[in-house]
């Protein structure tokens, strides 16, 4: 069978997890029948404003030339990449395109206190809302925002994150290894919250709570995290195979905890991460979508429903080879993209 274009663009910085995240889904894509062309913003990430903005010109021009050669289009959303969002509104009529959206950037860059990305966010959407563009949302929440903006509900389709494994060993070196054992005789059992350290994840509800049930927190983060407590080891920034190898020692991983304190949607891409390895989860998020997933809502004990789920996860015994197995089956990017390849084909067959 012969396979179909598709122009993947990332208009957007990605940290190591995001990058695994686009790896995985040109991966998924290519399972699902596209011969992907890919196009990520990395090369503008770098040095200084004059470098960083001729970087970002030569990007959106590259975007352009990959789109016009494509039928079908895959972009994420970012609302100040200014000549990719005029690029997917002009070729809206020609193409048969999918814009994906992880948040509600209305809220989020309120409270990172950047209003001009703000303004164009909602000039953007609401000229989308104009056109018979296609989007995927990572929830019912993002999707009601969009509706908001006057975007058709049958332009919308939801789809959670997935989640593949990289094809990386995992590697420790010894002192770190020996830190992290020496740790777990501390305590009497260990989590782990891998992330940015961002305000919305809530590392400081994650330390109070492990402070109440003599739990250990290792925390992967490149911010630094202001904590004496004795429940913390915080290793910062490690490379994927370091991290690898850290869950093998540790017991579970934190979701995010402060989403919706925040007024913010999400499908965290750690929770999957953290199950793909093996890992059970403790969340707190009130409508957390993975729990929507029949075959893996055993493995996530969501605190916001039942303040005891974290009691509840460290007293069981879990089986971290059945829990990798089943995220790989169901949390799969090729699994999660389906919706989206349908989307697509009911785009072309519009035109």
């Amino acid at each position: 069978m012969k396979k179909k274009h598709l122009a993947y663009i990332i208009p957007a910085k990605a940290h190591q997890g995001l990058s695994i995240k686009f790896q995985g889904q040109q991966k998924g894509f290519a399972s699902l029948g596209f011969q992907v062309k890919s196009l990520l913003l990395t090369q503008a990430a770098h040095g200084g404003f004059i470098q960083r903005c001729l970087a970002y010109l030569y990007f959106e021009c590259k975007a352009l030339a990959v789109m016009l050669r494509a039928p079908y289009i895959y972009s994420r959303y970012n609302p100040k990449a200014f000549l990719n969002n005029c690029w997917l509104l002009g070729l809206s009529g020609a193409k048969s395109i999918v814009i994906e959206h992880n948040t509600k950037y209305a809220v989020e860059l309120r409270v990172l206190k950047q209003p001009v990305a703000a303004a164009l966010n909602t000039f953007f959407l609401k000229m989308f809302a104009r056109t018979s563009l296609k989007h995927s949302v990572v929830t019912e929440g993002i999707k009601e925002y969009l509706i908001s903006y006057g975007i058709a509900a049958k332009n919308i389709v939801v789809i959670q994150n997935g989640y593949d494994l990289p094809n990386i060993k995992a590697a420790i070196d010894t002192p770190l290894l020996e830190k992290i054992q020496a740790f777990k005789k501390e305590v009497k059992k260990v989590g782990i919250f891998v992330g940015s350290g961002f305000k919305w994840h809530g590392v400081e509800d994650m330390i109070q709570l492990c402070e109440r049930h003599k739990i250990g927190l290792v925390i992967v983060c490149p911010k630094k995290i202001d904590s004496q407590s004795k429940a913390v080891l915080n290793v910062g920034y490690q490379p994927y195979k370091v991290i690898k190898a850290l869950y093998e020692q540790v017991d579970f991983g934190f979701s995010s905890f402060a989403l919706e304190k925040n007024n913010l949607e999400g499908c965290p891409l750690k929770a999957r991460e953290y199950l793909c390895h093996g890992l059970p989860v403790c969340s707190k998020i009130q409508n957390d979508c993975i729990e929507k997933i029949p075959q893996m809502k055993q493995w996530v004990f969501n605190m916001a429903k039942d303040p005891k789920a974290l009691q509840a996860l460290i007293t069981k015994t879990h089986d971290k080879k059945e829990i990798s197995d089943a995220a790989a089956q169901y949390l799969s990017w090729e699994t999660q993209l389906k919706p989206v390849m349908a989307c697509l084909s009911d785009a072309r067959q519009a035109r």
